[in-house]
């Protein structure tokens, strides 16, 4: 505890000693608002009692949890509740085939009630755990949620977001014409904004409560949230009454400087526009410029930014790959030094510029080169795997992805740590759009298989194969499951009445149960083993680096043709 607390806290998410965020558990949350009264020494003996109910009802918790988890993992392997659900399916399926053969069925359709009795206990027993929890969940909430644990009220300010070497801040700005003296700095009287290094605009509430968690919560990128006492939360009517007068001399200074630099690049684009430039005959009538200065190097950031991580250009062009990593200056340096004159100057300006090879050897440029040479290698591992797709082989190509994930994470891990912005260019979201296409071919031919009875066993086997290979991918959480399960349940439904393999669609009901969960149920016997794969996957062969490029380039156009929805959903074509 502490006897007062500042004004503006600012929470710190990255633990700067080894770069790692406080918010990895993705039940992390902004709030609007926090309630701070816990952390003063005034409220001590009261805040240690609450902490008392709260372990108390946490064990609670934890007994009524363990109970649950007993019927939903029954004997630590299967739900209890599929498992009834299943023998009742069964009994019902077998009085239903003795009927049909005018044969006795009172000993089957005892033990069907018997089962149905039991379902009803469990599943009332189930039910009244579950609202238990939540009982239990709401009550351990409700504790701190006191008038005399709401006095010290602190409101949420601004998100700091930073992607590699870019940073923006989301602002709650109030609404202007508010004075202090009827200014309650309620929510619904400002907006968000989002200050970038260029621009200003207005966004939506949810984009930074909740948006900016799901899109940046991979790559690490909130860094800081800024809460304000609520007791100096409000507006002035004259801002400038309150900035101290060094604060305004050193903005006004800023900013004379800021128009001093426009005023100099104003004079220097009209000193350019004067000089008489040769015109190079290799490059007249075409649409390219030719390098000549340095100043050509103005072209980069804006080819860099209009080309994708995962085209080919970036293979043959390290100056682009550089200024992705936001290593520009490195760049400039680089070409000043090893740019090879005698052919550069009549080059297109979208083709690679020719560098002599001793920059390899230069410490300088070290760290940018073996990113580059690490970049490439995880490139032929992708490439490996769509190339696989040709010969139908999408398993193997599911492995060469999952090692390209693994090597890319890793990858851009050491470009993070280097000061490099290595998620400009992770491929990630590529990788994962072709794994998952790979893994719908799978299904539908799974699928296809199950309809037809004689083959039905191998079509639900190579189902489970297809779920433990989406596990494996962690594609268990944004919808990609549901559409794989629509064609199981309907084949379920279909063919329920007429099985005869009950063990077979015992497991299909499994299967279907295994898709709702996002997981495998121990002890379901499955003959592939994706670790096994992996395990026995040969690395792909080394080539040179123009052979590497030529060859991505006519992959990704076979893939263009053989994937037409997946290439428009990245852009390809």
């Amino acid at each position: 505890t502490t006897l007062e607390l500042a004004p503006i806290l600012v929470i710190n998410l990255k633990h700067q000693n080894n770069f790692n965020y406080s918010y990895s558990d993705t039940s992390f949350q902004i709030h609007k608002e926090l309630y701070m009264d816990r952390y003063l020494s005034e409220n001590k003996k009261n805040i240690e009692e609450k902490w008392n109910q709260v372990e108390t009802l946490k064990r609670e918790l934890e007994r009524t949890s363990y109970q649950i988890d007993k019927i939903l993992k029954f004997q630590g392997k299967h739900s209890g509740t599929e498992l009834l659900k299943g023998s009742i399916e069964h009994f019902k399926w077998k009085c239903s085939r003795a009927k049909e053969k005018g044969e006795s069925y009172d000993d089957a359709e005892r033990t069907l009630m018997w089962l149905m009795d039991v379902q009803e206990r469990v599943e009332r027993k189930f039910n009244a755990l579950l609202e238990k929890k939540v009982d239990h969940e709401q009550n351990i909430k409700k504790i701190f949620d006191t008038q005399d644990m709401k006095k010290c009220l602190y409101r949420l300010k601004a998100v700091l977001v930073h992607e590699g070497q870019t940073h923006w801040a989301y602002i709650w700005v109030p609404r202007d014409g508010k004075g202090d003296s009827h200014y309650t700095s309620a929510f619904d009287d400002g907006s968000w904004m989002k200050f970038h290094d260029t621009n200003v605009e207005k966004v939506y509430e949810d984009l930074v409560l909740k948006e900016t968690v799901n899109n940046y919560h991979s790559i690490n990128t909130i860094y800081a949230l800024i809460y304000v006492d609520h007791q100096y939360d409000h507006t002035f009517p004259n801002i400038t009454d309150v900035i101290p007068a060094s604060l305004k001399e050193f903005v006004n200074r800023d900013n004379r400087l800021f128009e001093d630099e426009l005023q100099s690049q104003h004079r220097s684009q009209e000193d350019i526009s004067e000089i008489t430039v040769d015109i190079d005959h290799g490059t007249w009538g075409s649409d390219s410029t030719a390098y000549g200065t340095s100043s050509d190097f103005d072209y980069f950031p804006e080819q860099a930014s209009n080309t994708k991580s995962y085209q080919s250009t970036m293979l043959k062009r390290i100056e682009l790959f550089g200024v992705k990593l936001g290593q520009i200056e490195v760049v400039k340096s680089l070409l000043e030094d090893y740019k090879d004159q005698s052919v550069s100057n009549s080059l297109d300006w979208n083709e690679p510029i020719p560098l002599q090879s001793g920059y390899r050897g230069n410490a300088k440029y070290s760290a940018m080169v073996e990113a580059y040479d690490n970049f490439k290698f995880t490139t032929m591992y992708i490439m490996e795997g769509l190339e696989q797709s040709f010969q139908d082989q999408y398993k193997q190509g599911l492995g060469y992805f999952h090692q390209a994930l693994v090597l890319e994470k890793l990858w851009v891990a050491e470009c993070e740590s280097k000061g490099f912005n290595g998620t400009n260019l992770d491929r990630t979201e590529f990788i994962n759009t072709f794994a998952k296409a790979f893994l719908k071919i799978l299904n539908d031919g799974a699928l296809e298989k199950a309809k037809d009875p004689k083959s039905f066993p191998e079509g639900v086997e190579n189902a489970l194969s297809v779920l433990k290979i989406c596990i494996s991918f962690k594609f268990i959480r944004d919808g990609f499951l549901d559409g794989l399960t629509e064609g199981w349940l309907n084949l379920k439904k279909n063919i329920e009445k007429d099985i005869d393999d009950h063990a077979t669609y015992e497991k299909l009901s499994l299967l279907i149960s295994s898709y709702r969960l996002s997981e495998i149920p121990c002890g379901l016997d499955i003959k592939f083993s994706f670790d096994n794969l992996l395990e026995n996957l040969e690395p792909p062969k080394a080539i040179d680096d123009d052979s590497l490029a030529q060859r991505y380039t006519e992959c990704l156009k076979k893939c263009k043709t053989q994937f037409k929805d997946v290439a428009q959903a990245i852009e390809l074509i």
